[in-house]
């Protein structure tokens, strides 16, 4: 399963990096998070590339749609796509 990532405006002009999903994936029946760029930017590492920004930004959505899941297992069966840049949690 594929997630894009995308960049958007939320109600209060607040600028976000958010996805959508089924809602059957998750335990609140959600169907779409977000969080905001200005908080996201403030707790990420500095990062030499927009590709490596674009995987951080892909890793912590990752973790925000995991916290979600029903089943957890699941999180390693999808890939989340940031303007182009993947990123798959892998099980170690």
């Amino acid at each position: 399963m594929k997630i894009e990532i995308n960049l958007g405006t939320a109600p209060n002009g607040a600028t976000i990096w958010g996805i959508g999903y089924d809602s059957s994936i998750t335990h609140d029946k959600t169907c779409g998070t977000s969080v905001e760029k200005k908080y996201l930017d403030s707790i990420l590492p500095q990062t030499a590339s927009n590709e490596e920004y674009h995987y951080e930004v892909a890793k912590y959505v990752s973790s925000m749609l995991e916290e979600k899941l029903s089943d957890k297992n699941l999180i390693f069966e999808i890939e989340f796509i940031c303007q182009g840049t993947s990123f798959k949690k892998m099980k170690l």
